[in-house]
């Protein structure tokens, strides 16, 4: 027998192995719902994931970090640039060195999200 709840309305279902593969209607809300049969550790008796936080959410932390170091980068370079203190040319050269890094870091933060965004719908448990 397989427990789960309906992924729509939350209410419990129960259905015999033989359904594995085929779709079963949900009695609260007629939502059509396929059968699907989790992995089970023999040991614990649970889920092979357990609870832990998929892999890919330290990587969405990263992009995070990387965004906030592009615009630290970015208000850098655009101080350096304005600062009368260096000469003009070393000021143009550190600034815009700054702004390109600031750009790379935005750059890689959002491919890094991207990456994190198409893993969370790819292995995302698909209704119906």
């Amino acid at each position: 027998m397989i427990q789960f709840k309906c992924p729509r309305c939350g209410a419990p279902m129960s259905v015999p192995d033989e359904l594995i593969g085929q779709d079963e209607t949900c009695p609260e809300c007629n939502h059509a719902v396929r059968i699907r049969r989790v992995p089970v550790s023999p040991a614990a008796g649970r889920s092979i994931s357990g609870n832990k936080p998929p892999v890919y959410a330290g990587a969405t932390l990263i992009s995070c970090f990387l965004a906030a170091f592009g615009f630290v980068n970015l208000i850098f370079g655009a101080w350096i640039i304005t600062h009368e203190g260096l000469e003009s040319e070393l000021r143009v050269l550190v600034g815009l060195v700054a702004v390109t890094a600031g750009c790379l870091d935005f750059g890689l933060a959002f491919g890094l999200y991207c990456l994190c965004d198409i893993a969370r719908n790819t292995f995302r448990p698909r209704e119906g």
